[in-house]
């Protein structure tokens, strides 16, 4: 697809510079990149309702980092 017949959309054409940057990654980065994800999701989750599922916030940064739950 030339340039000239690509969709104006900037939507679009972000997701698409995305796709194509996603395809040049390793397997392990790409991975990598799904954790990463997969834990921004939680952080909203946290953020929006104070809780992941049933664990409080602080239960999940003392699970995780014991350092930080002490500071709390």
């Amino acid at each position: 697809m030339h340039e000239a017949d690509m969709p104006t959309d900037p939507l679009h054409n972000r997701l698409t510079r995305v796709r194509d940057a996603l395809e040049t990654l390793s397997h392990e980065e790409r991975e990598h990149m799904v954790r990463l994800a997969e834990r921004a999701g939680m952080l909203s989750e946290m953020r929006d309702n104070g809780t992941l599922g049933e664990e409080r916030i602080e239960d999940l940064l003392a699970r995780f980092h014991p350092m930080a739950s002490a500071r709390l």
